[in-house]
């Protein structure tokens, strides 16, 4: 009980993701119902985008995460994104050969027929300007990334996960000023999308517990002593403030 004294964030609230969320939570509160079309729950591995499939409806994901991926050409799934509340999924994948997009954790999103969602884009000047922030943020988070898997070696990019990580999961923040992270992806994503193996994750784990940057209270939450010194650990602070 004592972690919770100090109050929670997360990806639906107030808090340090408010930037993930923001042009989001304004759109639906633009669309006043009308817009956001039929509400639907999908659970883990549910697929949202089928390979090579031309999209039929546009979503708007209120809840949950979601993976953007592809097979390599070593046949290894490679995550190159994840979607999060507030995005709002169109046709981008339609010419994107190979590309789905499925469930990491159960999801809640609004979904509307394709032809009626571009009618309301066309008439509405501010549904337009949602569209393009959710757009524009979700290549940031891309390049951002990209930019771990391809200039950071394992152990930063662990780090640097677990930083963004406490943007777009559920934090607590106990009176010690230390931040508790709910870590809501399955093992197997996590190691997909920062190009290593589960159990090389369990090792930088433990190894970052013994060095005293974190604290494994159980598979799923992670105490972090100190955010700056975890960003400094994946190296990664300037990029992760730009991104703020």
């Amino acid at each position: 009980m004592q972690e919770q004294e100090g109050g929670r964030s997360g990806t639906g609230g107030s808090g340090p993701d408010r930037w993930l969320t923001a042009t989001g939570q304004s759109y639906l509160e633009l669309s006043k119902g009308q817009v956001l079309g039929r509400s639907m729950t999908l659970h883990p591995d549910a697929i949202l985008v089928r390979e090579d499939t031309p999209a039929t409806h546009a979503s708007i994901i209120r809840s949950g995460l979601l993976r953007v991926q592809r097979l390599g050409a070593d046949g290894r799934r490679q995550i190159v994104n994840l979607l999060l509340p507030g995005d709002i999924v169109v046709d981008e994948l339609d010419d994107r050969t190979g590309y789905s997009v499925e469930c990491c954790t159960t999801v809640v999103l609004s979904r509307l027929r394709l032809s009626d969602f571009r009618a309301l884009l066309a008439q509405d000047r501010s549904l337009r300007q949602a569209v393009l922030a959710a757009r524009s943020r979700r290549l940031e988070r891309m390049r951002w990334l990209t930019w771990t898997v391809g200039a950071l070696a394992p152990t930063e990019r662990f780090c640097a996960f677990l930083a963004f990580a406490t943007r777009i999961m559920p934090v607590d923040r106990p009176p010690d000023g230390s931040l508790v992270l709910h870590q809501q992806l399955p093992r197997a994503d996590v190691a997909d999308l920062l190009v290593t193996t589960v159990e090389s994750i369990s090792r930088i784990s433990h190894r970052l517990q013994a060095e005293g940057l974190i604290e494994i209270l159980d598979p799923s939450r992670f105490r972090i002593r100190d955010l700056g010194a975890l960003l400094a650990a994946g190296a990664t602070k300037d990029v992760f403030d730009a991104m703020s």
